[in-house]
C-alpha cells in the first residue's frame, strides 16, 4: 500500500512480528498472527482511501468502468471546497463535452477497446492523479427485416443482423396480434436474432428487438409497424355468364355469346382478371367487372386474383364454364319410309347436355326419344299405289344456357318425308296334291310343281310415285327349285314320314322402295314316299350265292333286277330274292317299291362287287428226305392277307421237321379263301450222346476234370462257350469253366447228334487290393488305415515289423511298417496281396529369438521373431505373422510346418513377465517441504526440478532449496510413474526487491477481477507472469513476448478467492514482484 508515495509493507510487517514472538508463542496462539493481519490490512486501506484521488460516476447510474460507444457519461472526484484547486480531466477514446477544469465532467466516448479517464488534480502544489479504466463496448445498431404487410394466419419470419454475442429480446404489440412459432417467447433475452410469428388477427401491430452487446451494458431497440391483412376473396358473378341458375359452377356458355362478370370491389386492391376459351372485349383486365365473349368450344376459364397492394396477400379464384357449340341439327333416317313401318330418326353429331324438341307432319307418330336426339316414328299405311308427303322437325337448346332462347342457343332443322303405299295381296295358283321328292335314294326320286302369282297395276300418284313390284315367294314342306323373284316357280316337295303332310306357298309383292305388301298363300298336300333301301353283300366271292331284300310294307308291289354276271334264283315280286353270281366283276341288284294308295314309285339300287378266287403253289427250301435235327422251309406265295397251314401255323412260311403232308388255306383282300398243292416229307432219327464225368465239375484255379463220350462213333467234336475251343477225341480234360459239348455221327445213317452240356466252373485265386487311407508318409502322431476288400471269408496280416495286426480286413498302422494281407473266398480259395509300405520322417523344432529383455514395464514391448523360411506360422496369441510384438505377460510358442514333410512342429515356450508401473505419484507442499504419495508397493524414490534428477535422493519427501518445477518419481520392479509439475515461487518480497514496483503499474489495485500491467522498461524477450497466494504458492501464470519497449499485459483474476497476492514478473535474470488485493 502507499501512503503519500510511501509504501506500507503487510509483509515487512508480519515479518517483524514472527521475529517478536518465539516459535512455541507463535504455534501456541496461530489467531493472533491472523488478527494482526486483518488489523494492518484495514489500517492501511482507510489511509489510502483517505489520501488518494478518486473519479466517480455521477450519471446516468452505472458501472465505474464500464461506457457504450457514443454514449455521454457525467463523472467527478472529490471537490475538498478550498479555492487555489485545479482540475485536469484527461481522456482516451473520447472527448469532455462539458465540465473541463472543474471537478464533474462531461465525457462522450466515441472509440470501442479499453479506454482511459485521469483527474490530475493540484491542491497549494500538491499533486494527486487517478485514473480508471473503462471498457467501452460497441453500441448495437439494430434494424428489422421481414414483411411490414401480411395476410391473416401467414407465417413470417423477422430479423435482424446478428452480432457475435450480442443478446435479443422481441415484443410484439399488441402481442394477441401473433402467435410466436418455436425459438424464444416475447421479451425473453436469447441470443436469437430472428422471430418466427404466425399472425393471427387483422390489424396493425409494432413488432420490436432490443439488442444488448456483449457485457450486458450497451443496447438499442427497433422497431416496425406490420399491417396484418383479411386474406381476399373474390368471387366472380354474372347474370347470364354462368347459365342457369347464376350460381351453378362449373358454368355454361354458348359459343359466341358475351356476357359481364364482376367481383365485389375492396378499396386499395388489384384485380387481375385471365381468360381461356374466350376474349375479354370490355372493362380491364386489372378492374372488378370485365365483359367476355366465349369464341372456342370446350372448357373454357375464368380466373380472377386478388392481391392486397405491398404484401403477398394475393388469393385466386378459378371458375370454369363449358362452352357449347351453337346448335345446327342435321336430321338423319329414311325419307322414303313404307307405309305401317316404324323409322328412327336422329340428329346427326348430337351434342350432350342439349335438349330436342321434335315434332311430324301428317301420317305420322313419335312412339319414343322426345326430347333427345333421336326418336321413334310410326308411319301410318297409304292405299296402293298413292303416296303421302309429310315432315319431320327438331328444335335443338343449349340447356340453361343464358339468355334463354337467345342468339346462339337455338336453332330448327326439317326434313321432308314421302311415305309410300303397301302392295296388294296376290293370288297364287298351281296343284294342290303331289308326290315328295327324296334325293337321298338311289337313284334319286325327283317330283316337281309350279306355281304362279299375279303382279298388280301400277299407277300410284304423289311426287315419286309408288315404284316397282317383284314378287316374292316362300316355300314351307319344299324348296324352290328356279323363278324366285318371278311371276312363276318351281318347287320340290319333302315329306319323310309315311303319310301326307301340308306345306304352303306364299307369295308377297315388294315394291322397289322395299315396302312389303300382305303376303298371298297356298296349301299342298304332298303325298309321303316308300324309301326301300336294298340290303345284302355287297362284296362277294364268285360262285357263291346271297340274299337281297328291302322292308316289307303291306300293299306295296316288288320289281327286281339284277346285273348279267347273276342271276334271281327265287323271291320275285317278293321283298326278298336269292342271287348266284358267277362272274367275277361288278353287279347290281334294284328294286322298285309301289304304294296304291299314293301312286308314287320309288326305285333303290345296290352295287354289288363279284371277287375271283385265289390259287396258290407252294415252295420247299431243300430235301424232302432228311435226318432228324435238320429242317426245311416250306413257303405259300406272297400277297395273301391270311395264312392258314394244316399244322395250325399262319406264318406264310413254316420250319418243316418232321415226316408228313404239308398243305396252307389262303385268303386274299377280297376274303375268299382257297387250298394250295400238297408237300410230303420223310425225316430220320439222329443219335443222342451221353457225356460220363470223371470228378467234381466246381474247383479252384489249378484244377481239371475228364469228360468222356460213347465209343462207336464214326466223329467227334468237342465244343464250348469259348468259340475258339474244338477238339476230336472221345474224352477231354477240361481245366477252364465253360459249358461244353460233344458232336457225334452214326457211322450207318451219317445222321449227327450232339450231347446235352455239361458245366464247369473254375474259381479263380483271390488277388486283394490293398487301399490306405491318409498320406503314406504320415507326420509323427498320426496313422494311416489299409484296407483289404470285404466279403472274404477270413484275414491273416503280414507285417515286416513283426506287428499284429489281428483277423479284421482294416488295420490302423501308427509306426513305419510295410503289410501284406492273405485272404480266404468263398470257394475256399486263397490269395495274398501286394505289400504296403508306410512311414514317419524325422522332425526339428523351429528356432524363435527376442528383440530385447523378456521382463519390461507396461508400455513397453519386445518383439519374437520365429526361424525364416516357413509357409505358414501360428503363434500361441492366434498370431500367423512371422514376427509378434508382445505387450503382455504369458508364455508364448509358434508352430511351423515342416518343411520337408509340411508336418506341423511347435519351438521351445518363452515366458515373458510385464511389470505394472506405480501409481502416479501426487506431490503436496507444507512449507518448504515436498511430499510425494503413490502406491504402497513403491521401491525407491527420485525427486527431479526443471527436467534434472536431484541426486541422492530417494525419499518421499523433499525440501525445496530454490524454485523451479519439481516433480516425484516412484520406483517399482524398475518401472517408474512420475508426477504432475509442482511449481514452486520464492518471492522474497522485501524492501528492496519491492522497490521494483516503481517500474510497474498495475491497475486496478485493489481489482475485482481483471488486472492490467504496464512499464517503462525496455524488455526484451520471454516475460513470465506469475500470481502467488499468501504463502508463496503460485496460483496463475502468464506467459508473454517482450519487443524491448514499453510493455502492457493482462490477465484476469475473477476465478481466485479475496485476498492478498503477489505479482512475480520475470525477465531474464531480472524479478520484480508487486503486491495486489484481490476485493
Amino acid at each position: 500500500m502507499k501512503y503519500n508515495n510511501s509504501t506500507f509493507h503487510l509483509e515487512d510487517r508480519m515479518n517483524r512480528f514472527d521475529s517478536a514472538f518465539s516459535s512455541s508463542q507463535r504455534s501456541s496462539a496461530p489467531w493472533l498472527r491472523s488478527v494482526v493481519l486483518a488489523v494492518l490490512f484495514t489500517v492501511g486501506m482507510v489511509s489510502l482511501a483517505t489520501a488518494q484521488t478518486s473519479i466517480n460516476r455521477a450519471s446516468p447510474a452505472g458501472n465505474l468502468n464500464q461506457a457504450c460507444e457514443g454514449q455521454q457519461i457525467v463523472y467527478n472526484t472529490e471537490n475538498l471546497g478550498v479555492t487555489g484547486q485545479t482540475y485536469t480531466w484527461t481522456v482516451v477514446g473520447g472527448f469532455i463535452t462539458a465540465g473541463l477544469g472543474t471537478p464533474s465532467v462531461t465525457v462522450q466516448w466515441q472509440t470501442v477497446g479499453n479506454q482511459t479517464l485521469t483527474i490530475t488534480r493540484n491542491s497549494f502544489g500538491t499533486v494527486t492523479q487517478a485514473t480508471i479504466n473503462v471498457a467501452v463496448s460497441r453500441t448495437p445498431t439494430p434494424a428489422i427485416a421481414g414483411p411490414n404487410v401480411v395476410c391473416i394466419n401467414a407465417e413470417r419470419t423477422y430479423s435482424t443482423l446478428a452480432v457475435a454475442g450480442s443478446n435479443y429480446t422481441w415484443n410484439v404489440s399488441p402481442a394477441n396480434m401473433c402467435a410466436v412459432i418455436g425459438g424464444v417467447p416475447l421479451g425473453v433475452a436469447s441470443g436469437s436474432n430472428q422471430l418466427n410469428l404466425r399472425w393471427i388477427t387483422t390489424g396493425t401491430a409494432t413488432v420490436s428487438v432490443t439488442e444488448t452487446a456483449i457485457g450486458g451494458v450497451c443496447s438499442a431497440t427497433a422497431t416496425a409497424t406490420v399491417i396484418v391483412n383479411p386474406v381476399p376473396a373474390p368471387s366472380p358473378q354474372s347474370a347470364t355468364g354462368f347459365g342457369n341458375p347464376t350460381t351453378r359452377r362449373p358454368g355454361i356458355a354458348a359459343l359466341g355469346t358475351t356476357h359481364t362478370y364482376s367481383v365485389a370491389a375492396t378499396p386499395g386492391n388489384v384485380f387481375q382478371w385471365t381468360v381461356t376459351g374466350g376474349t375479354i372485349t370490355g372493362g380491364s383486365a386489372s378492374s372488378p367487372t370485365i365483359t367476355v365473349t366465349w369464341t372456342t368450344v370446350g372448357s373454357g376459364t375464368i380466373r380472377c386474383r386478388e392481391t392486397v397492394p405491398g404484401s403477398d396477400c394475393s388469393t385466386e379464384r378459378l371458375d370454369t364454364v363449358s362452352i357449347r357449340p351453337n346448335p345446327s341439327p342435321l336430321i338423319t333416317g329414311l325419307v322414303q319410309p313404307c307405309g305401317n313401318t316404324t323409322q328412327t330418326y336422329s340428329v346427326q353429331n348430337p351434342v350432350a347436355g342439349n335438349s330436342y324438341n321434335w315434332s311430324l307432319g301428317p301420317g305420322g307418330t313419335i312412339l319414343s326419344g322426345q326430347g333427345t336426339g333421336s326418336i321413334l316414328v310410326l308411319w301410318l299405311p297409304t292405299t296402293w299405289p298413292n303416296v303421302t308427303s309429310t315432315s319431320v322437325s327438331v328444335t335443338e337448346s343449349v340447356v340453361d344456357a343464358l339468355p334463354i332462347g337467345g342468339a346462339g342457343t337455338t336453332s330448327t332443322a326439317t326434313m321432308s318425308v314421302a311415305i309410300k303405299p303397301l302392295p296388294p295381296v296376290p293370288t297364287i295358283t298351281g296343284s294342290t296334291v303331289v308326290c315328295a321328292t327324296n334325293r337321298n335314294n338311289t337313284p334319286a326320286t325327283i317330283n316337281t310343281a309350279t306355281y304362279t302369282c299375279l303382279v298388280p297395276a301400277n299407277t300410284g300418284t304423289g311426287f315419286t310415285g309408288s315404284g316397282t313390284v317383284t314378287p316374292n315367294w316362300a316355300v314351307t314342306g319344299g324348296t324352290i327349285i328356279s323363278g324366285q323373284g318371278t311371276a312363276t316357280i318351281t318347287v320340290e316337295w319333302n315329306n319323310t314320314s309315311a303319310a301326307p303332310v301340308v306345306g304352303t306357298v306364299s307369295c308377297v309383292h315388294i315394291s322397289s322402295f322395299n315396302c312389303s305388301g300382305t303376303i298371298g298363300q297356298l296349301s299342298v298336300t304332298v303325298n309321303p314316299l316308300t324309301t326301300p333301301a336294298v340290303t345284302g353283300p355287297t362284296a362277294i366271292c364268285a360262285t357263291t350265292s346271297a340274299d337281297y331284300l328291302v322292308v316289307a310294307n303291306t300293299g306295296s308291289t316288288y320289281t327286281w333286277v339284277v346285273s348279267p354276271n347273276g342271276i334271281i334264283t327265287s323271291g320275285q315280286n317278293t321283298n326278298r330274292i336269292r342271287v348266284r353270281w358267277n362272274g367275277a366283276g361288278a353287279g347290281t341288284v334294284s328294286c322298285t317299291e309301289t304304294n296304291p294308295t299314293f301312286n308314287c314309285p320309288v326305285t333303290n339300287t345296290l352295287a354289288v362287287t363279284v371277287n375271283a378266287l385265289p390259287t396258290a403253289a407252294l415252295s420247299v427250301s431243300g430235301r424232302t428226305a432228311f435226318c432228324e435235327g435238320g429242317d426245311v422251309t416250306i413257303c405259300a406265295p406272297i400277297g395273301f392277307d391270311k395264312y392258314v397251314w394244316n399244322t395250325g401255323e399262319t406264318a406264310r412260311c413254316i420250319v418243316a421237321r418232321v415226316s408228313g403232308p404239308y398243305w396252307c388255306l389262303v385268303t386274299n383282300g377280297n376274303g375268299c379263301t382257297n387250298s394250295s398243292d400238297t408237300i410230303r416229307l420223310n425225316v430220320t432219327a439222329a443219335p443222342g450222346p451221353v457225356v460220363a464225368i470223371n470228378g467234381p465239375t466246381n474247383f479252384c484255379e489249378g484244377g481239371s476234370v475228364v469228360l468222356t463220350a460213347p465209343a462207336g462213333f464214326s466223329s467227334y467234336m468237342w465244343m464250348s462257350d469259348d468259340p475258339s475251343y474244338r477238339a476230336t477225341t472221345p474224352s477231354i480234360t477240361v481245366t477252364k469253366g465253360g459249358l461244353y459239348r460233344v458232336r457225334v455221327v452214326d457211322a450207318t445213317t451219317g445222321c449227327a447228334g450232339t450231347s446235352a452240356e455239361t458245366e464247369v466252373l473254375v474259381s479263380p485265386t483271390p488277388k486283394p487290393t490293398l487301399s490306405v487311407t491318409g498320406n503314406a508318409n504320415f507326420c509323427a502322431g498320426d496313422s494311416v488305415v489299409v484296407t483289404a476288400p470285404s466279403g472274404f471269408l477270413s484275414y491273416a496280416w503280414v507285417s515286416q515289423s513283426g506287428n499284429s495286426y489281428g483277423t479284421g480286413n482294416r488295420i490302423v498302422i501308427k509306426t513305419t511298417d510295410t503289410v501284406r494281407c492273405i485272404v480266404v473266398d468263398v470257394n475256399g480259395c486263397t490269395g495274398t496281396s501286394d505289400p504296403v509300405g508306410v512311414k514317419t520322417p524325422p522332425l526339428v523344432k523351429p528356432v524363435v529369438i527376442s528383440s530385447g529383455p523378456t521382463t519390461f514395464c507396461t508400455g513397453s514391448s519386445v518383439k519374437l521373431m520365429a526361424e525364416e523360411g516357413f509357409n505358414t506360422y501360428l503363434w500361441s496369441n492366434g498370431s500367423t505373422a512371422r514376427e509378434i510384438t508382445i505387450t503382455e505377460s504369458g508364455s508364448y510358442f509358434v508352430t511351423v510346418l515342416d518343411k520337408a514333410t509340411q508336418c506341423p512342429v511347435t519351438s521351445a515356450m518363452i515366458t515373458i513377465a510385464v511389470n505394472e508401473p506405480p501409481v502416479k505419484p501426487i506431490v503436496t507442499r507444507v512449507g518448504d517441504v515436498l511430499t510425494a504419495t503413490s502406491s504402497s508397493d513403491v521401491e525407491a524414490w527420485a525427486w527431479n526440478v526443471d527436467g534434472e534428477r536431484i541426486q541422492n535422493v530417494v525419499s518421499s519427501s523433499y525440501t525445496v532449496t530454490k524454485p523451479g518445477m519439481y516433480t516425484a518419481t516412484a520406483i517399482r520392479k524398475g518401472c517408474e510413474a512420475t508426477s504432475e509439475k509442482f511449481e514452486i515461487v520464492f518471492t522474497g518480497v522485501h524492501d528492496d526487491v519491492v522497490a521494483g514496483a516503481q517500474n510497474f503499474t498495475v491497475y486496478p489495485n485493489p481489482t475485482n477481477g481483471r488486472v492490467s500491467i504496464t512499464t517503462g522498461l525496455a524488455l526484451s524477450g520471454d516475460v513470465r507472469i506469475s500470481v502467488t497466494n499468501a504463502v508463496g504458492v503460485a496460483v496463475m501464470s502468464v506467459n508473454e513476448v517482450a519487443s524491448g519497449a514499453g510493455f502492457t499485459s493482462s490477465f484476469d483474476m475473477t476465478s481466485l478467492p479475496a485476498g492478498l497476492y503477489n505479482v512475480v514478473i520475470t525477465n531474464g535474470s531480472e524479478r520484480w514482484v508487486v503486491s495486489l488485493i484481490r476485493q
